[in-house]
């Protein structure tokens, strides 16, 4: 028979343990997005930013997902639609995340890994872009800062 006060202990600690692998509630808001490209083909990019209202529905259950999305383009004109990336495999540790990914248009595969905060979260993803003439390693990263409510 198992003492009262054990019961208590062993689920305090399974608890204690789940929570160690808890998604830590980034919060929805106005958010600035700053990109950095490494390997494009074309050349790699300034640091362009822009600002975008992301909605709690938007964050979802993957809110790096959200976070990559709305960040700036290479080409940030218009001009072309960014791909339409899956992720899988994702895993969270307390602030830290990991995930992979596939995406279409253009066809591309890799990995990526963040730093998430309620209000700021540091995002890196790296993808393997084949053409034709060779492939190239492409990074992707994010600084997201919340700037505060949406108007």
């Amino acid at each position: 028979m198992a003492l009262p006060g054990a019961r208590s202990v062993i689920w305090l600690a399974i608890a204690v343990h789940a929570g160690a692998f808890a998604q830590v509630p980034v919060k929805p808001g106005k958010w600035e997005l700053t990109s950095t490209f490494r390997g494009l083909p074309f050349g790699d990019s300034a640091k362009p930013a822009r600002t975008a209202c992301i909605s709690a529905a938007e964050l979802g259950s993957i809110p790096e997902k959200a976070l990559m999305s709305a960040a700036p383009a290479p080409a940030d004109d218009g001009s072309r639609a960014p791909p339409k990336c899956a992720y899988s495999n994702i895993r969270r540790e307390g602030a830290q995340s990991s995930w992979a990914l596939a995406c279409e248009g253009p066809t591309m595969s890799g990995s990526g890994n963040a730093t998430v905060m309620p209000e700021a979260a540091d995002l890196s993803e790296t993808f393997k872009l084949e053409t034709p003439f060779g492939s190239h390693s492409i990074q992707h990263i994010v600084l997201a800062r919340r700037q505060g409510d949406c108007l």
